[in-house]
């Protein structure tokens, strides 16, 4: 039995939700797996996102947010957060 989300080939922790037009939206921190799990959080941490209608099937969907390139102003890791909608707009913090 198929249970919840998973990317393929990537850790993925830290979810957050919202429901938008009949469809859940799940966004995620996620990075490849690849070398050693505890350094996951530091380096090319990316947030995933991915939708359903009945939280069970699930099509993944282009990367919500990536950090900038090395020597950018926004290089760094990026952490959990939350979205929401005001106004018809999206926010993610």
């Amino acid at each position: 039995m198929k249970r919840g989300y998973a990317p393929k080939g990537k850790y993925a922790w830290d979810l957050w939700f919202i429901k938008e037009k009949g469809y859940f939206h799940v966004f995620f921190l996620q990075s490849d797996r690849t070398g050693n799990p505890g350094d996951r959080h530091h380096s090319k941490v990316s947030i995933g996102h991915a939708k359903s209608r009945d939280l069970i099937n699930w099509k993944p969907l282009p990367i919500a947010l990536k950090p900038g390139k090395k020597g950018e102003w926004d290089d760094l890791s990026l952490w959990t957060g939350d979205v929401y909608k005001r106004k018809n707009k999206y926010y993610m913090l």
